[in-house]
C-alpha cells in the first residue's frame, strides 16, 4: 500500500506538534517498506533483500499502533491533528 500524506496548511499561529510529525514520518516509512514486493527465490540477493525488508519493517513499524492510539487520545480535541491522522490504520502490527 502506498499512501501519500498531505500535511494540511496551518495558520501561522498553528504548528503541528512534533510527536505528530514524528509519527507521520515514521508511519510513512513503515508503509513504504510494508508495500515493497517480497522477493521470492533462494538467490543471495533475494535472501539479502528479505532480511533488509524485515529489518526495515521491524524498525519503522514496531510500536506504531500504540503511538497512534496515544496521539489520537492526546489530541482528541484537535480537529487539525485528527484530520492529519485520519488515513492511518489503527492496527498494522502483527500480534
Amino acid at each position: 500500500m502506498i499512501r501519500i500524506v498531505w500535511l494540511l496548511p496551518l495558520h501561522a499561529e498553528e504548528k503541528m506538534p512534533s510527536d505528530v510529525t514524528a509519527f507521520i514520518e515514521q508511519s510513512t516509512l513503515c508503509d513504504h517498506f510494508r508495500g515493497e514486493p517480497w522477493p521470492e527465490g533462494d538467490r543471495s540477493e533475494e535472501r539479502e533483500r528479505r532480511v533488509f525488508l524485515s529489518a526495515q519493517v521491524e524498525s519503522y513499524c514496531k510500536g506504531t499502533d500504540e503511538m497512534l492510539r496515544v496521539i489520537r487520545e492526546r489530541y482528541r480535541d484537535s480537529g487539525v491533528v485528527l484530520q492529519q491522522l485520519g488515513g492511518f490504520e489503527a492496527s498494522i502490527e502483527t500480534k
